[in-house]
This record gives C-alpha cells, sequence and structure tokens, in this order.
C-alpha cells in the first residue's frame, strides 16, 4: 500500500516538472515566469475547451452517479461492494441514458432520440476526460501556490 502510495506522489512529481517545463536542478531556484505564464496560457486555452464537457459531463450524470453510490452502499458485506457498484453502475447508467434518449425523442422526435442515445456514452466519456484532467490542472495550481 505504502509502494503504491509513494509511486503515485513521484509520477504527480513528474508531472508537475513535465507540466512547468522544470528539470530536477530547477526546484533550487524560483520557478521561471516563462514557465509560469506559458503553462497559465497552455492551461486557460484548454480550459475553455475542456470546461464546458466537464461541466455537462458533472451535471448531466450526477445522479446516477448518486443512485451507483447509494446502491452500492446497500451490498451485504464489504467484500461484494465493488460488484454491486459495477453492476449496479451498468443498470443505472444504461437506465438513466435510455430514459435521457427516450425523452429527446418524445419531446423531438426519433432523430433527436436516437442521435441522444449515441450519443451520450461519448459525452460521459469526454466529461469524465475533460473533468479528470482540468482536476490534475487545479492540482498543479494548487501545489504550485502551496510551494511559494
Amino acid at each position: 500500500m505504502q509502494l503504491e502510495a509513494l509511486s503515485a506522489n513521484l509520477q504527480r512529481y513528474d508531472e508537475q516538472l513535465r507540466a512547468f517545463g522544470l528539470r530536477d536542478s530547477d526546484l533550487d531556484r524560483r520557478t521561471p515566469a516563462g514557465a509560469v505564464t506559458r503553462f497559465v496560457l497552455r492551461e486557460g486555452a484548454r480550459a475553455l475547451v475542456l470546461l464546458p464537457f466537464a461541466v455537462v459531463g458533472v451535471c448531466g450524470f450526477a445522479p446516477p452517479y448518486w443512485l451507483t453510490s447509494a446502491f452500492s452502499r446497500s451490498a451485504p458485506d464489504l467484500q461484494s461492494r465493488a460488484t454491486w457498484k459495477v453492476v449496479g453502475g451498468v443498470v443505472i447508467y444504461a437506465a438513466w441514458m435510455g430514459g435521457l434518449a427516450t425523452a429527446a425523442g418524445m419531446w423531438a422526435g426519433l432523430g433527436a432520440g436516437l442521435v441522444t442515445g449515441l450519443g451520450l456514452p461519448l459525452l460521459a466519456f469526454a466529461g469524465l476526460a475533460a473533468f479528470k484532467r482540468e482536476a490534475a490542472a487545479l492540482k498543479l495550481v494548487r501545489a504550485f501556490f502551496a510551494s511559494r
């Protein structure tokens, strides 16, 4: 367990160095203003694109996430909780996306329902990827300010 935590910390350290374009030897000095500026511009541009996907993903899939979590807590023992979460998640997320696609189809027609049904899984993955990417960038910024 401690080895996994150490590995995760080292990986985060390497990611932070790469994000700021630094080497280990640069850490003895202040972070160059140019590196900080490039990082802010690069991440700001990415945030303009990714933030809407992250917000839509989080808002659109929060209810099935909470339902899956609540369902898994009703597992009879701790060992079976992960299985309940996977099985419940498949059923709950499928029902959620199916319900949204059906509602779109009833409201705007069959074509809209089909597009919604096919697009929601893509939106779920895009939203999750965008959320993870933006969360990692925020961690880097917090680490930078914490080191000041």
